[in-house]
């Protein structure tokens, strides 16, 4: 007929979700180009002679250009994927030394803790040895 359709592709910056939105915009980009042809079956497969690719599509059905579009989307991934490494390394990097002062500022503050328990017992001693001292004069 004579209808149009209208594709709303919805995407995000975030790097954490950068294959989603690539996934989207290539399939956005593919479905510009679709023209109907109304067909008795709803359900259409794409099959290659050489496999199927990614997205039911095949090495067979691409053009050059889209094989160059594959191409560099797959370099715009792998790219936003190492800067996305490279980033996970540096904070885990940062968490091992936060962890490392962590770790230390603990055994510091035990080592102190044992200190002061020693230094408790040794004053004990000191006052049990006091009042002991204080009940002899006392009683004789």
């Amino acid at each position: 007929g004579c209808c149009k359709t209208v594709v709303i592709a919805t995407i995000s910056p975030a790097l954490a979700v950068v294959e989603e939105t690539i996934s989207t915009l290539t399939y956005a980009e593919q479905a510009a180009g679709i023209q109907n042809r109304p067909m008795a079956c709803s359900s259409l497969r794409l099959q290659g002679a050489s496999g199927i690719l990614m997205d039911g599509f095949s090495m067979g059905d691409m053009t050059p250009g889209a094989m160059g579009e594959w191409s560099a989307d797959l370099e715009m991934k792998l790219s936003y994927l190492s800067q996305e490494v490279e980033e996970a390394q540096a904070q885990l990097a940062l968490k091992r030394f936060e962890l490392q002062e962590v770790t230390e500022r603990a055994e510091s503050a035990e080592r102190s803790l044992e200190e002061k328990q020693q230094e408790v017992e040794k004053a004990k001693e000191e006052l049990e040895t006091e009042q002991a001292d204080k009940a002899r004069i006392l009683a004789g």
